[in-house]
């Protein structure tokens, strides 16, 4: 299989690319085509993420050379988040029904994920991000009174925005990973003002609902 394969960058690189530059360097936005499951690969982290859009029949994740593994999940956990319509992962012949703005944690060592639309004229889409662990957590389907709620921001930034955190300690436990999705208010326009960074993780941002749908790392 052909997959995205992205390089970690250093600062100065950075600092001397041009926009173009940096598109090709974090940004994509061809990660969910309909009836396929493609693969992002990432050398920071080595973070591997999935965009899965089954249509008329089951989709399963492709094993990326990348991971040198037998499945995608022997030494992986994986957050997964529904973006589309009612969609179904069935885990390790587990079945999950996953509705739109519902998530999954699955554990390592889960050998077989099988991802299904449960009508194929409003497919389900789902982001699957995984990263490697170390322990093993239980698979769990994260619905709307699972998840942690905060509002954060205000109008005077133009930031007013809501976060619902998905896996995070104290409420779905994992060994590396923290997942969630933000939905930014009508009239607000920013995620995180001012611009940051993290010297000690990898965040990876899905944007969706706005005009296009793009994966970036930083």
């Amino acid at each position: 299989m052909n997959t995205d394969s992205r390089y970690a960058h250093s600062p100065d690189e950075v600092a001397r690319m041009g926009t173009q530059q940096l598109l090709n360097a974090f940004v994509s936005d061809d990660l969910f085509r309909p009836g396929k499951a493609n693969a992002l690969y990432s050398r920071a982290d080595r973070i591997l993420v999935f965009g899965v859009v089954p249509t008329e029949t089951g989709l399963a994740l492709p094993v990326p050379d990348e991971v040198r593994a037998e499945y995608v999940l022997q030494r992986r956990e994986a957050g997964i988040l529904n973006i589309g319509g009612p969609g179904v992962l069935t885990a390790d012949h587990i079945r999950y029904e996953v509705g739109n703005k519902e998530a999954v944690y699955v554990g390592k060592g889960t050998r077989d994920l099988v991802f299904e639309s449960l009508d194929t004229s409003n497919p389900a889409v789902f982001y699957v991000f995984t990263a490697l662990a170390q322990i093993t957590h239980p698979t769990t389907l994260i619905t709307r009174d699972l998840m942690n709620v905060v509002q954060i921001g205000d109008e005077h930034h133009s930031n007013v925005r809501t976060l619902h955190q998905c896996i995070i300690e104290g409420h779905t436990a994992s060994a590396n990973i923290a997942f969630g999705f933000t939905t930014v208010h009508e009239g607000s326009v920013w995620n995180t003002l001012p611009p940051h960074l993290h010297d000690r993780r990898t965040e990876c941002y899905l944007y969706f609902d706005t005009w296009c749908s793009a994966i970036a790392a930083s």
